[in-house]
């Protein structure tokens, strides 16, 4: 059996930071065409069963093939049992993949998905992504990428994970996505990503991935925006939705070509999937604990949990 880690969040969050690999380093591994990400995909089935055992193996035959992951223990976990998984590796060594990580909260009334895909190079947006799952005991798992989004160069930026599907951030999506629709229970997928402050954007823009959303869908974005306009930290505006300044093409950042967004509409699951573009300074403001980032933050992420407390609802496929 291969030794699993315990970890408590934060010394998994820092250990995970050394593992994601920095821009231009060239160190990130596309997921191969001949490779089904079987092993992760099991992993997580384990995982989600709460079957460390089975987990395990599937750290094991990884290791067999050259890939090294760790499987961890959470000691602190909120809401019940954490188990998480992550690169041993650390850029620059030979065997290094930066395949990412994931934490995984088992058991039943879990249907929330939260998801980091450009850590490092959206500062903090890991941070944010592992602070939402923690608090959330709605929330089953969180996805991070393993490198800087640019790890490869921009041209192609095969690192970008929120743009191609050669990667283990893009395959979980899907397993996950086909999982909820099989049993009939679909997760929401919630995109944290962060911009550069913009003086006639919002500080958050959300979408569902699109610049036109029917409002019978949007719901919960609706709530989310009502909830932090209510508080007034930050300002927030929805793709598509309504009139004026809310109005279809009124915003740019509504993720329109995210590649997970695109995976859910195939799957009739569009309205499950929450883009959310955070300003630089609203970031760093609820990193250091300095109003109004942090309250508006803080604001945001509790608005995301409520209006989230119950599984979306099935779609018939057309």
């Amino acid at each position: 059996m291969v030794s699993i880690l315990e970890l408590n969040l934060n010394d998994w969050l820092a250990t995970f930071k050394q593992t994601v690999g920095r821009k231009n380093s060239h160190c990130f591994v596309p997921l191969p065409t001949d490779m089904a990400p079987r092993e992760f995909a099991a992993m997580l089935e384990a995982l989600l069963a709460d079957e460390p055992a089975h987990a395990d193996r599937q750290i094991a035959a990884l290791d067999a093939r050259g890939i090294r992951y760790a499987l961890v223990r959470i000691t602190n976990g909120t809401f019940g049992q954490m188990w998480g998984f992550m690169e041993q590796s650390r850029p620059g060594e030979p065997d290094y993949c930066g395949w990412g990580a994931a934490l995984v909260r088992p058991g039943a009334g879990h249907h929330t998905i939260y998801q980091a895909p450009h850590p490092q190079s959206d500062r903090w947006t890991d941070n944010l992504a592992l602070h939402a799952f923690r608090d959330d005991p709605h929330a089953a798992v969180a996805l991070f990428a393993g490198t800087n989004r640019y790890a490869n160069g921009r041209r192609p930026a095969s690192a970008d994970v929120a743009h191609t599907t050669t990667n283990v951030f893009h395959a979980l999506t899907a397993v996950l996505a086909n999982r909820g629709r099989s049993v009939g229970t679909p997760y929401w997928f919630v995109q944290l990503h962060g911009s550069e402050d913009r003086s006639r954007q919002p500080v958050i823009t959300a979408s569902h991935g699109t610049i036109t959303s029917d409002a019978g869908d949007s719901g919960p974005l609706l709530a989310v925006q009502r909830h932090v306009q209510a508080e007034g930290y930050v300002t927030i505006g929805l793709c598509g939705i309504g009139q004026g300044k809310n109005a279809p093409g009124a915003y740019r950042l509504c993720g329109t070509r995210n590649i997970q967004g695109r995976l859910l509409e195939s799957l009739e699951l569009r309205h499950t999937f929450l883009h959310i573009e955070i300003a630089q300074s609203a970031r760093t403001g609820y990193q250091q604990k300095r109003d109004p980032g942090h309250a508006g933050v803080q604001g945001l992420l509790e608005a995301v949990r409520h209006a989230l407390s119950q599984p979306p609802t099935m779609r018939a496929r057309t």
